[in-house]
């Protein structure tokens, strides 16, 4: 729909091009389509029977370009642009720009869009010398991407990316306060490194538990698996990004040496996908349910609300 825009026609989408071209000569396969669909949203040659296997383990979201990818190009630009003492204001400007142009090399999804916003508050927030609020970034992002996309309200991806950040904002907090006394005890201990885990696992059942209805509703599924899975698989996405923007910057500059990295990324994919195979192919992994009706929804919401308040009232 932008097609005729000039910058998306002489920069975006060469660049897009470029990426897509460069790991099409450098890895093969499934893996290539993985890291396509990692840096660049393309998931179209994805095979059907590894996607089911990614939904099954409930690990289908690290799929999608998300607010993982806005993160490392947040904190890549910001290291960059400190590194050459570019000053404010225009570091701020340049990196906003910098994930503008990465928003719209992904194909600007609901989630990239959400993580964009919120990250553009965020930055600017800190050029005004003022304190950003998640949550209201996150509501401005959805009142951004509805205003010019309304009816992406009713799109899953746009469902499961909201619901999954204010989940992770409202429930993680309750987690952690609830286990104050475990993580000290762990550190004591001189496990502090534990800490860490549990804190990724809490993570991840925050972001789950608030997805939880829609991920049955739209999907027909419960993953029983995906609390552990994620604790081994978003770590491996974490550096299959970072490598693979490594390489294509790398590639840049000499072909060669981005093969080089690129090759390491193979390796880390293979992995991934031998995972994400041998875990779906477990007998519990997942349970099959029916849509569940307005009334369980309602139920469940509730619940999850007097979590919250409990949680508010006890400390």
């Amino acid at each position: 729909r932008h097609e005729g825009a000039p910058l998306l026609q002489h920069v975006v989408y060469p660049a897009r091009r470029f990426i897509i071209n460069f790991i099409d000569s450098t890895l093969a396969g499934q893996q290539a389509a993985l890291l396509k669909a990692l840096l660049v949203g393309a998931r179209g040659e994805i095979d059907s029977d590894l996607r089911e296997n990614f939904a099954n383990v409930g690990v289908i979201h690290v799929l999608a370009v998300s607010g993982l990818h806005v993160a490392f190009i947040l904190v890549g630009l910001m290291g960059l642009l400190e590194f050459f003492r570019l000053p404010n204001p225009w570091l701020t400007l340049a990196t906003i720009l910098g994930l503008i142009f990465y928003a719209w090399l992904t194909g600007l999804s609901p989630s990239v869009a959400r993580a964009t916003i919120m990250a553009i508050v965020i930055v600017t927030g800190r050029l005004l010398q003022r304190k950003s609020d998640v949550l209201n970034s996150l509501a401005v992002a959805a009142l951004i991407v509805l205003t010019i996309q309304p009816l992406d309200v009713f799109q899953p991806g746009f469902q499961l990316s909201f619901a999954a950040v204010a989940g992770i904002v409202l429930l993680y907090g309750r987690f952690t306060t609830l286990f104050k006394s475990q993580f000290r005890k762990l550190r004591e201990k001189g496990f502090g490194w534990l800490n860490g885990v549990l804190s990724l696992f809490f993570v991840s059942l925050a972001a789950q538990l608030a997805t939880l209805p829609l991920t049955v509703y739209y999907f027909g599924r419960l993953p029983l698996i995906s609390l552990f899975a994620n604790l081994f698989v978003v770590p491996m996405i974490a550096l299959i990004v970072a490598l693979g923007l490594v390489a294509v910057l790398a590639a840049i500059f000499n072909f060669s040496l981005g093969a080089i990295f690129s090759n390491t990324v193979w390796g880390l994919l293979t992995l991934l996908i031998a995972l994400v195979k041998g875990a779906a192919s477990l007998p519990f992994a997942y349970v099959e349910m029916a849509r569940p009706s307005f009334w369980i929804v309602v139920l469940y919401l509730l619940m999850l609300l007097l979590f919250l308040l409990w949680r508010q009232q006890s400390y």
